[in-house]
C-alpha cells in the first residue's frame, strides 16, 4: 500500500504518518527529529498586546526553523513553520554556517 504524502507550497514533501489526526497538528518533533527549541513568548496584559509563542527549533542534522506554536500568532509571517496548517511551507529558512 502506497503512503499518503502532503505535498507544502515550495514542493517539498511531508511525509504524511506525522500529521496528528487527533490534535489537528503536524508532529514536528518527530517529522523533523528536532533536539532544541527556544520560545519567543509575549504575554503582556497590556491592551492592544496579543499574547504569542513563537519557537526557534534546532534539528538533529543541524538545521533551524521558525515555528508558530500555537497556530496563529504569526500570520502573514513568511518562513515560519505553522504546524496546524497541512499546506505549510517548508519550515527550514535558518541555516549553520559551514
Amino acid at each position: 500500500m502506497a503512503q499518503s504524502l502532503q505535498i507544502n507550497r515550495s514542493g517539498k514533501i511531508i511525509n504524511s504518518q506525522f500529521w496528528d489526526a487527533g490534535r489537528k497538528r503536524w508532529n514536528g518533533h518527530r517529522a523533523f527529529k528536532t533536539v532544541d527549541h527556544h520560545h519567543v513568548s509575549c504575554y503582556s496584559p497590556e491592551v492592544g498586546h496579543d499574547d504569542c509563542d513563537i519557537m526557534i527549533v534546532g534539528c538533529a542534522d543541524g538545521r533551524w526553523y521558525v515555528e508558530d506554536n500555537w497556530g496563529g500568532d504569526a500570520k502573514g509571517a513568511d518562513k515560519v513553520w505553522n504546524p496546524f496548517n497541512k499546506d505549510t511551507p517548508e519550515p527550514f529558512s535558518l541555516r549553520p554556517k559551514m
